[in-house]
């Protein structure tokens, strides 16, 4: 019973000290902001996230940098799972090259390459949203 108490007490004087430090980084964000200091903004606003996303203990940084990491392992195995695909039908279509217009095969050839590039693009934009989301 004693212990806990005393991590609750703890608990709190860790929230009490958050909810201080969020409102000191609000205080100095609203001062850079009516000054015009956009370095000092960015600068408070990443610090403000960041407080926000690991006071308290409640956010295990290396955890969430492995969920990170294995989430981006699984977007990529995906990717290279549809462009593996999208390859072989390529490779069927080549052996098909002959029994097809010359307009018919370069317009389903051009079809592919494009699908394969818009995959590649997809991958790399949700890679970036989940790095910048979680400030990776």
């Amino acid at each position: 019973m004693k212990k806990l108490l005393l991590l609750s007490a703890i608990a709190s004087i860790a929230m009490a000290d958050c909810s201080y430090k969020i409102h000191k980084l609000e205080r100095e964000l609203s001062y850079a902001k009516e000054y015009g200091n956009y370095y000092r903004v960015r600068g408070l606003e990443n610090a403000l996230a960041n407080v926000k996303a690991h006071c308290g203990g409640y956010y295990d940084y290396y955890a969430r940098k492995d969920a990170i990491k294995y989430k981006i392992d699984d977007l990529e195995d995906e990717a290279e799972r549809k462009i593996d695909r999208i390859e072989d039908k390529l490779d069927e279509l080549n052996d098909m090259k002959d029994t097809m217009s010359k307009e018919e095969y370069k317009r389903k050839k051009a079809e592919l390459k494009a699908e394969k590039n818009r995959i590649k693009r997809e991958y790399k934009e949700q890679k970036r949203s989940l790095k910048e989301t979680y400030n990776y």
